[in-house]
């Protein structure tokens, strides 16, 4: 069940890397639809192309975390520093799931994107969790544990 949720994971941020991707062709929905239009003109106003960069940027981390999910359940093989990873990538979407639905929750102004968002990265975030437990510490444990792996 634990290598499933890794895959689920693993899945999902592809899936995100993708979306970031096409989203190149009308960002300015895509950043309406997550409520940051007004942090990107801010911040990428005087800097033409900087919003597709960030965007492209983003859409390629996305596709590198999927692709270690994929290595830590064994689908593909093994990257390099794949435990070290996999524990950030897990900290990381749990502390965006966990913060981020603090934030929706407690703010005045609720927008159903971010809680949609929000729900959406502490459910990787715990798929990840789970599949690095299975990873290191059940089934999928190599035969012969190495203690490097």
């Amino acid at each position: 069940m634990s290598r499933k949720l890794l895959i689920t994971g693993a899945i999902l941020n592809l899936i995100i890397g993708a979306g970031h991707i096409a989203t190149l062709f009308k960002l300015d929905l895509a950043f309406k639809f997550t409520g940051i239009e007004g942090l990107i003109e801010k911040y990428a106003g005087d800097h033409p192309g900087l919003d597709y960069t960030i965007t492209t940027v983003v859409a390629i981390l996305f596709i590198i975390m999927g692709l270690y999910g994929l290595s830590g359940a064994r689908i593909l093989k093994k990257f390099p520093l794949l435990k070290p990873a996999i524990i950030a990538i897990t900290i990381v979407y749990l502390v965006r799931g966990v913060l981020g639905l603090a934030y929706e929750i407690l703010s005045q102004e609720q927008w159903l994107s971010g809680i949609i968002l929000s729900s959406v990265a502490l459910f990787i975030g715990i798929c990840y969790f789970a599949g690095g437990i299975w990873r290191w510490h059940g089934k999928g444990r190599p035969k012969y544990f190495n203690a490097k792996e």
